[in-house]
């Protein structure tokens, strides 16, 4: 028996047919089972970089635009709402473009987000909502 392979190892004395048996069991839950241990990952997942700079945008991370904090507006007051997943529920399926028209700067209410960032900030934004919410938006 080797003690010294990386598992821990138990000895038990166990009365049997023969006077005494030792026998050696793995510290893994039984005597020897590999059992449910997962593979390492070789390689670390890509990173998505759209989705981190738009995550980045609605978190307000960014500096470079100051103080904007990305809401949405109540079509019937005209008040900033903030973003939930019950409220993004109707764009499910639809376009990108309709869903950036109804993002806005939580600090102004009247200023859309469409006006306020560069159209590739826009899209990293939108790319984070559509795969964050899994809006399945069409472009």
């Amino acid at each position: 028996m080797n003690f010294f392979n990386g598992k821990v190892a138990l000895l038990a004395l166990v009365v049997g047919a023969f006077p005494l048996q030792l026998v050696e069991a793995s510290g893994s839950g039984g005597y020897g089972g590999g059992g449910n241990s997962f593979p390492q990952r070789s390689q670390p997942r890509p990173v998505d970089a759209a989705y981190e700079r738009g995550k980045a945008l609605f978190r307000g991370r960014e500096k470079s635009y100051g103080d904007v904090r990305v809401c949405m507006s109540d079509s019937e007051t005209g008040e900033a709402i903030k973003v939930k997943k019950k409220l993004l529920k109707p764009f499910k399926k639809g376009k990108a473009l309709d869903f950036a028209n109804t993002l806005h700067n939580c600090n102004v209410p009247e200023q859309k987000i469409v006006d306020v960032y560069a159209r590739n900030d826009l899209a990293a934004l939108v790319h984070y909502f559509n795969k964050r919410y899994k809006l399945k938006l069409q472009y």
